[in-house]
């Protein structure tokens, strides 16, 4: 089964780290940003996602991930995925806040 899993997140203002692991190697994913960003780790699930596309059978990630996140990506996908347990929901604020 082709598997793909994320680990080893690490956040910071201007710049996320992440590892990649699939057929037996680990790659180190790097997103660089030239303002200080917010995030939260259901967006980079979802980033990290699309990456994927569907060259794969499952998707995991040993870092939470919303539901709403959870199904987006296996819609996305095609695959289950899996997370290190549930990030909550995050409410927007501001215009265009639902």
């Amino acid at each position: 089964m082709s598997t793909i899993r994320f680990s080893d997140l690490k956040m910071a203002p201007q710049r996320i780290d992440v590892t990649a692991h699939h057929a037996g190697r680990a790659e180190s994913i790097v997103f660089e940003f030239s303002e200080p960003t917010e995030t939260t780790c259901s967006l980079v699930a979802i980033a990290l996602s699309a990456l994927c596309g569907r060259a794969f059978e499952a998707v995991s990630f040993d870092f939470p991930v919303s539901e709403e996140a959870t199904r987006y990506i296996s819609a996305l996908t095609h695959c289950p995925v899996e997370s290190d347990g549930t990030e909550p929901r995050e409410e927007r604020e501001g215009p265009g806040a639902s």
